[in-house]
This record gives structure tokens, C-alpha cells and sequence, in this order.
């Protein structure tokens, strides 16, 4: 994510990372087993970077999930959210 996006977790940032000459920024929260937050691990680029990579989110369990990662520009997901898992001669009739 770039500090001149917009996007609003930059709001209290931006002017700094401007000036420091940082131009893209890529993040991942650290979790405990219970699904805490207990920090959360970044890194922070001069240059914008692509690794043209696709990112599918797995475990999307509710509405709310989905909102947030494609609010975050995570655009690909699955999960019981989207369906419920389906035995293979099942799966094969839906073919």
C-alpha cells in the first residue's frame, strides 16, 4: 500500500513517510494461537514493488471477514463464508 493511496491507515503517517522517502508498505499480523493480535511484522519500501503475485485469503468465515479483506484490497477468498465444503461424489454431481 502506497502513503499517497489515501487509503485511511495512513492518516497519522503519510506526511512522514513522505518525507522520509517511503513509498510502499507491506504488513501481516502477528497472532497468537487464540487469535490475538500481538504485534505485527512490516515492511517498508523506497520504491513501489510488485511481485504480481495473486493473494487468496483461505478460512473466510463471516461477512464481516470478507469486508475487510477486500476493503484491503484482498479481492480473492474462500471459505464456508462463500460455501460450505462438499464431499467429492457430491461435488462430481454438480458438475
Amino acid at each position: 500500500m502506497r502513503p499517497e493511496s489515501g487509503h485511511p491507515l495512513w492518516d497519522d503517517y503519510r506526511t512522514l513517510a513522505i518525507q522520509s522517502g517511503l513509498r510502499a508498505c507491506w504488513s501481516i499480523p502477528i497472532l497468537s494461537h487464540e487469535g490475538t493480535v500481538l504485534g505485527s511484522f512490516a515492511m517498508y519500501y523506497t520504491e513501489v514493488r510488485s511481485l504480481h503475485l495473486e493473494v487468496i485469503a483461505e478460512g473466510v468465515e463471516t461477512g464481516e471477514q470478507a469486508f475487510f479483506l477486500g476493503s484491503h484490497g484482498c479481492l480473492s477468498a474462500q471459505g464456508n463464508y462463500y460455501g460450505k465444503p462438499v464431499a467429492s461424489d457430491a461435488f462430481a454431481k454438480l458438475l
